[in-house]
């Protein structure tokens, strides 16, 4: 369907939570198109986009869940979630590898506060990587691929 928008017009952009009963990422859209159809076909525009959903569920209600309170809980997990890029390793599997320091040189895993900027944080790196051999600085079989970092959340609880 071709989107309707309008040059130099106002939108009000609404951010919606909606809970779909499925932690499959290709049902998710299914279900999401289907509720925002009717909508699209009254001029609105609707986007979406699914983030970490990699078939695992993001929240388990209780037999006893009150108005409100799902919501909630997911806000307060999602405010407090963290991400760090973890580099898979020989020895040890996957782990964060990626420390930073501080003005005591006290060592701490790096985190970042959105799975955007750790994904931004690899392709620079592995960028660098290739500029180095590229210029001779690094032998050529001894890069990076994309496949071996990936992005995790971490709670505030858990990182402590």
């Amino acid at each position: 369907m071709a989107h309707s928008i309008n040059p130099n017009t106002n939108y009000t952009i609404v951010t919606l939570s909606v809970a779909i009963p499925t932690g499959d990422t290709a049902q998710c859209a299914d279900h999401l198109n289907e509720v925002l159809r009717p909508l699209a076909m009254k001029g609105a525009i609707a986007d979406y986009s699914l983030h970490g959903l990699k078939d695992t569920v993001a929240y388990v209600t209780g037999d006893q869940i009150e108005e409100g309170e799902m919501f909630t809980s997911v806000l307060e997990t999602v405010q407090n979630t963290k991400y760090e890029v973890q580099h898979y390793t020989m020895c040890d599997g996957w782990i964060n590898t990626w420390i930073v320091s501080d003005k005591d040189n006290t060592e701490t895993p790096l985190q970042f506060d959105t799975e955007e900027l750790a994904r931004s944080d690899i392709d620079e790196f592995i960028q660098d990587m290739e500029d180095e051999i590229r210029r001779g600085e690094r032998p050529a079989d001894d890069g990076y691929g994309d496949d071996e970092f990936r992005i995790v959340p971490v709670t505030a609880a858990s990182s402590m």
